[in-house]
This record gives C-alpha cells, structure tokens and sequence, in this order.
C-alpha cells in the first residue's frame, strides 16, 4: 500500500493508545472500548486484607474508587456495542 503522505511524520502512539488501536484492530470495537476500560484501571480482585498489597490500596482507595467508576462505565458502553454486533 502506498504512503498517502510521502515525507510527512509518523505518528508514534502512546502504549495506552497502541493497545486500544491493536484491539480495534484485531477483534472491533467493543473490544477496543474494553481495552480501554483496562487503560483506565486494569482489572485486579479486591485485596485479600493481608500485606503490603492492601496497603498499597488503602492509601489509594479515593483514586481507585473514582477510576473503578470511570472503568464501569466505560465497560457499560463496551456490553452495549458488543451485544449490538
């Protein structure tokens, strides 16, 4: 396939941005949104209580609890797309 642009700069994505673009890619839209999800807070159990994992999210829960709302969120647009498909 030829270079529409001859000459002009590659844009070069961020990792987040690369891996919501290969998802779109390989497996379509909704997948892409879920990837997006995972930009936002990756999935990950609850802390079990014990160790420094659960402090680690204790001292973090205000930002986890807004960035787990985002990610519901956006994992409400990616269930509607995929049962649309």
């Amino acid at each position: 396939m030829a270079d529409q642009f001859p000459g002009s700069t590659k844009m070069v994505l961020s990792p987040a941005a690369q891996a919501v673009l290969d998802k779109y890619i390989s497996r379509g839209l909704s997948a892409a949104v879920y990837s997006l999800a995972d930009q936002v807070l990756p999935y990950e159990p609850e802390p079990d209580g014990n160790g420094i994992k659960w402090i680690k999210w204790f001292c973090n829960v205000l930002r986890f609890k807004e960035r787990r709302k985002i990610r519901n969120e956006i994992l409400l647009i990616a269930a509607a797309l995929e049962i649309r498909s």
